[in-house]
C-alpha cells in the first residue's frame, strides 16, 4: 500500500515541477533529500547498535535479570497468565528499560524479540493471526509512555 503512496508523491511532484517549469527544483531537491536521508540511517544504526550492545552486555551481566526481579510483580500483574521465567518477560523488561532510560530507538529491537515471544508463548492455535491481551497491553504500554521533551 505504501508504495503507492510514495509512487503517487513523486508523480505529483514531477507533474507539478513540470507545471511550474521547475523540473531541475524537483531532482535537486530529490538528490539533497536522498543524501539526508543516508545521513539519518547510518546515524540511527550507530545508535541502535550502540545501545543494543550495551543492553546485551547487561543481558549477560545479570543486571537485566535484576531489573525482571524488581519489575516482576508490576509486569505479572499487568500481563495475566504469562510465563515469569519466559523469554518474553525478559525481552519486555529490556524494553521497558531501554523506554525508560530514553532510548526509543534502541528498545525496537526488544519490542520486536518480546512481541515474537509473545507470540511463541501465547498464541491462539485455532487464530493464530489474532493478537492476544498481552500483546495488546505490550503495545500501549509503548505507545501511551510519556515522550521526552
Amino acid at each position: 500500500m505504501m508504495k503507492w503512496v510514495f509512487a503517487g508523491l513523486i508523480f505529483l511532484s514531477l507533474v507539478f515541477g513540470i507545471v511550474n517549469g521547475d523540473v531541475a527544483a524537483v531532482s535537486d531537491a530529490a538528490l539533497s533529500e536522498v543524501q539526508s536521508a543516508i545521513t539519518l540511517c547510518l546515524t540511527l544504526c550507530g545508535v541502535i547498535c550502540l545501545w543494543s550492545g550495551i543492553m546485551r552486555v547487561a543481558q549477560t551481566a545479570g543486571l537485566v535479570d535484576l531489573l525482571a526481579k524488581a519489575f516482576k510483580p508490576l509486569l505479572i500483574r499487568l500481563f495475566k497468565g504469562i510465563n515469569p521465567n519466559g523469554k518474553a518477560i525478559g525481552y519486555i523488561v529490556l524494553n521497558i528499560t531501554a523506554n525508560l532510560l530514553g532510548l526509543g530507538n534502541a528498545s525496537t529491537p526488544f519490542g520486536i524479540a518480546a512481541m515474537r515471544e509473545l507470540e511463541k508463548e501465547e498464541s491462539d492455535p485455532l487464530n493464530p493471526e489474532r493478537a492476544t491481551n498481552n500483546m495488546v497491553i505490550f503495545v500501549v504500554l509503548n505507545t501511551a509512555r510519556p515522550q521526552p521533551s
